[in-house]
C-alpha cells in the first residue's frame, strides 16, 4: 500500500488474474552418440536439417540409434522441440589439420649503399610455391627510384616502393626499430610463404639489367620444407661501388631442424570445434562431400584469407594473421564455447605442445617475439654465400624468422573420433548413464533439468539394462518425463521378449516396474536417409505420443489406428497374433505390442501400458502423461505463491487459478470430475506453524476404451426388433 500522508486521490493496482499457463507436452529428450556436435550438452533442435548440420548424419557405424530416433520423432506430425544429448567415451578426439607456418622470402636493402646523382632501377618478381607470378612480366616488374630520391637512402623504401608496389603479392617496408638498430633499412618481401615461394630482385643504374647487375633469389620454407640457401649471380662492382648494397637474407624456417636433426614442429593446428569423425574430410583429400577443410590463400601484407568449408560448401572466410588485430586464435576461437567460428578452433603448436603465444605487433617482428622464449634459430640453415671481394660491405649475421604467415594451401581435417567404441560395453554404458556430479551433467543425467521441460525421454537402439534402468530412475526421481525403452533386437519369440521385460532373461536380470517407464516390442523396419534398418520401437512410441499431442491431447491414448499408425514402417520383426498380444498385455506383463495389420491397417502401436505392475490408473500411458502435464503446469504457475501469507486470501487465489484450469481439462475430455480443496482442513495449525501450505486436488481421469465389445445377437424371424 502507498504511504498516504496528504489529502488526495490515489490508485492502487493489484494483479489477482492468476491462471495456469500452458505446457508443451511434446518435448523429447534423446541421449545417444553422434559424429559431431556438442558433447554432454542438451542441445535444442527444432528441425531435422539443424539436427544433421549440428550432429551429423546417422550411420550404422555409430553405436545406438540416437540420430535415427531424433530424425524419426521430428518427421512430419512429430515434435518440433527436441533436446539431443550427445554422449561420448574417453577415446573421443577432435578432427584436426596442421596448417604450415612459413616465412616470406625477403631482401634487406641497406641505407648506405644508395649512390648520389644516380638513378636506381629495381626489377622485382615474386613466385608462389605453385609457380604463380606476382607480375605478368616473366622477368618481373621494373620500379624506378630517381637519383634525388635515392639520395634519401632508407626513405626511398618507405616512400617510393610501397606506393609503387601496388600488389597483393609483393610489399616493401622501412623500419629500423624492427631490426634492432638505428639504421634505416628497407625490405622487399614476397608475400607468398612456404617452401617454393621465391623473390628475385635485380638492380641497375640504367634500366638495362645487363650481365653483372645484382640478381638475388630468396626462397622461403615451411614446416616440411628443407632449408635452402640463397641463389644468385655475383654482385657487379659497378653497382655495388657506386649505387646500391643489398643484403640477401634467408629468413629462417619456423619448423626447425635441431642439432640432433629431430623435427621441432612449429605450426598452426586447426581442430574441429567439437570432437568427432563427422568432421573428417574423408579418405581422399579432394573429397568435398564430407567433413571440414580450411583453405588458406595470400591476402596481401601480413594477412591470409582463411576459408572454412563444410561438406564442400564454404561457411565463412576470415582475414587472419600472426599479428595483433587479426591473430588467428582471436578470430576463429580457441575453445568449444568461446566466440569464433562454429566449426573450427585453433592453436599455435611449438614442439608438439599447445602454446599460448602472443601475437606479433608487426609483420616485421621476429618470431621469437611471440613469447616462446629463446629459440635457437641462428646457426640453423645459415647462409653460406659470401660477398665477392670486390663488393663493398658485408652480409649480416643470420636473422630469425620475420614476415611469418600461414602457408597457402587446402587442408582437410582428419583423425576425429566419435568416442563410441562399441567393443567397450563398460565405456559405452558409463558414457550413456553419465555423471550427475559433473559440471555440466553428462549422459542421461543431463536430462535432469526442469528448464528443459522434457516430457519424453529415451536412449534409442540401446538395450543395456543399466542404461534403461538409469533412465527410468531419473524419470521417477524428477517426475518430469516418461522413459521409453524396448527389448534388444533379435529376440526369437514373444516369450523371449516377455522374459526380458520380467527380468528372466540372460540379458536382463531385473524386471521393469514403474509407471514412469513404458516398453515396446517388436522392432520395426524402416528407411532413414536412404538406408533401410531395423529401428527401436520406442522411437515410434515417442512419435505417436507427439502426434497425439498435435491432433488430440496428451491424455488421449497414443495408440491404435487414429494416433498410433506408423506410416513409414515396412515390416515388423515378429508378427504378433491376438494370443501373443493378450499375453504381452495381461497377467502382470507390461509389453506394448507393435502390430502389423497387413495392407488394410498397416503397422500400429497397439498398446499403452506403463511398466507399472500394480493395477491402478497409472498403469496406462495416457494417465501418466496427463499427470506429468498437470504437475508441470501447476508447479510452473503457482510458484508465485511461495512466501505469500498463509491465509484464506491466498488459499482462495490458488483455488481460483486451479478450478478454471481443471474445468478446461474436463471439457477437453481428460477428467470426468475434479475438486480443489485449499482451506483450514488442509492447512491445519500445525502445518501453518511449519510454514507449509497444502492444497488437495482430486481428479477422476477419463479411462480409455481399450477393449471394445460388440454383442451380436441372432433372433428368429418371429422376433420383434425395435428401432
Amino acid at each position: 500500500m502507498p504511504n498516504l500522508v496528504s489529502p488526495g486521490v490515489y490508485t492502487v493496482e493489484q494483479d489477482v488474474s492468476d491462471y495456469i499457463g500452458a505446457v508443451n507436452s511434446s518435448v523429447v529428450g534423446i541421449v545417444g552418440f553422434a559424429s559431431r556436435g556438442p558433447v554432454n550438452r542438451p542441445t535444442l533442435v527444432t528441425e531435422p536439417n539443424n539436427l544433421v548440420a549440428t550432429f551429423g548424419d546417422p550411420s550404422e557405424d555409430i553405436y545406438g540409434q540416437g540420430l535415427e530416433g531424433a530424425l524419426t520423432v521430428m518427421s512430419p506430425g512429430g515434435t518440433n522441440s527436441l533436446y539431443f544429448v550427445r554422449a561420448a567415451t574417453n577415446n573421443i578426439a577432435e578432427a584436426s589439420a596442421s596448417v604450415n607456418i612459413g616465412a616470406c622470402p625477403a631482401l634487406i636493402i641497406r641505407d648506405d649503399g644508395y649512390g648520389v646523382n644516380k638513378d636506381l632501377y629495381l626489377r622485382i618478381q615474386a613466385t608462389s610455391p605453385d609457380g604463380v607470378k606476382a607480375f605478368a612480366e616473366d622477368e618481373g616488374k621494373v620500379f624506378h627510384i630517381p637519383a634525388d630520391t635515392a639520395s634519401k637512402q632508407g626513405d626511398a623504401i618507405a616512400s617510393v616502393l610501397p606506393g609503387s608496389l601496388n600488389s597483393d603479392r609483393v610489399a616493401a617496408y622501412s623500419n629500423n626499430s624492427a631490426f634492432g638498430d638505428s639504421e634505416d633499412r628497407g625490405v622487399i618481401v614476397g608475400l607468398w610463404a612456404g617452401s617454393g615461394a621465391s623473390l628475385t630482385v635485380e638492380a641497375s643504374n640504367d634500366n638495362t639489367f645487363a650481365e653483372g647487375s645484382l640478381l638475388k633469389s630468396v626462397a622461403a620454407i615451411d614446416s616440411v620444407g628443407e632449408v635452402s640457401g640463397l641463389e644468385g649471380e655475383t654482385i657487379g662492382e659497378d653497382i655495388c661501388e657506386t649505387s646500391l648494397k643489398i643484403w640477401g637474407s634467408e629468413f629462417k624456417p619456423v619448423s626447425l631442424l635441431g642439432g640432433n636433426s629431430t623435427a621441432k614442429n612449429f605450426s598452426y593446428v586447426v581442430e574441429s570445434k567439437w570432437p568427432g569423425a563427422g568432421y573428417n574430410l574423408g579418405v581422399a583429400p579432394d573429397d568435398s562431400t564430407s567433413g571440414v577443410s580450411v583453405l588458406t590463400g595470400t591476402n596481401g601484407n601480413e594477412k591470409v584469407s582463411l576459408g572454412v568449408y563444410d561438406r564442400g560448401s564454404i561457411t565463412a572466410t576470415y582475414p587472419v594473421s600472426m599479428v595483433v588485430g587479426s591473430f588467428i586464435e582471436d578470430v576463429i576461437g580457441i575453445g568449444s564455447v568461446d566466440q569464433g567460428d562454429p566449426l573450427i578452433k585453433g592453436s599455435l603448436m611449438y614442439e608438439g605442445v599447445r602454446s599460448g603465444a602472443s601475437p606479433l605487433n608487426s609483420f616485421m617482428q621476429k618470431v621469437t617475439s611471440m613469447g616462446f622464449g629463446d629459440l635457437d634459430l641462428n646457426g640453423i640453415g645459415t647462409t653460406t654465400n659470401e660477398p665477392p671481394e670486390s663488393a663493398a660491405g658485408t652480409y649480416p649475421s643470420p636473422i630469425t624468422p620475420r614476415f611469418v604467415k600461414l602457408v597457402e594451401g587446402n587442408k582437410g581435417l582428419a583423425y576425429g573420433s566419435n568416442g563410441a567404441d562399441a567393443t567397450n560395453t563398460a565405456a559405452i554404458q558409463a558414457a550413456l548413464i553419465g555423471d550427475a556430479g559433473a559440471n555440466p551433467k553428462s549422459g542421461i543425467q543431463a536430462l535432469d533439468n526442469d528448464a528443459l521441460n522434457i516430457s519424453l525421454g529415451m536412449v534409442p537402439g540401446v538395450s543395456i539394462p543399466a542404461v534403461q534402468d538409469s533412465l527410468i530412475f531419473l524419470a521417477e526421481g524428477s517426475q518430469n518425463f516418461l522413459a521409453l525403452i524396448s527389448p534388444p533386437y533379435g529376440l526369437n519369440t514373444v516369450q523371449d521378449a516377455i522374459d526380458w521385460s520380467n527380468g528372466q532373461s540372460f540379458t536382463r536380470g531385473k524386471a521393469i516396474s514403474s509407471s514412469y517407464g513404458a516398453a515396446y516390442w517388436p522392432w520395426v523396419q524402416s528407411t532413414i536417409q536412404g538406408t533401410t534398418r531395423w529401428l527401436d520401437p520406442a522411437i515410434y512410441a515417442a512419435y505417436s505420443m507427439c502426434y497425439t499431442d498435435g491432433v488430440a491431447e496428451p491424455w488421449f491414448a497414443p495408440a491404435g489406428q487414429n494416433r498410433g499408425s506408423i506410416t513409414n514402417a515396412q515390416a515388423v520383426e515378429t508378427d504378433l497374433s491376438q494370443g501373443d498380444r493378450d499375453t504381452m498385455y495381461s497377467g502382470g506383463n507390461v509389453l506394448n505390442p507393435i502390430v502389423s495389420f497387413g495392407i488394410a491397417g498397416g503397422v500400429q502401436v497397439f498398446g499403452q501400458r506403463t511398466a507399472q505392475r500394480k493395477p491402478t490408473a497409472l498403469d496406462r500411458v495416457n494417465i501418466r502423461r496427463m499427470m506429468i502435464f498437470l504437475r508441470k503446469a501447476i508447479l510452473n504457475s503457482t510458484r508465485q505463491f511461495v512466501f505469500e501469507p498463509n491465509d484464506a486470501f491466498t488459499w482462495d487465489r490458488i483455488k481460483d487459478a486451479l478450478n478454471p484450469f481443471l474445468a478446461d481439462i474436463k471439457a477437453r475430455r481428460g477428467i470426468t470430475e475434479f475438486r480443489v480443496v485449499c482451506d483450514e482442513t488442509t492447512n491445519t495449525p500445525a502445518r501453518v506453524d511449519r510454514n507449509e501450505m497444502w492444497c488437495k486436488v482430486l481428479i477422476k481421469p477419463t479411462k480409455t476404451a481399450e477393449m471394445i465389445v460388440f454383442e451380436l445377437n441372432l433372433t428368429n424371424q418371429s422376433a420383434t426388433i425395435g428401432i
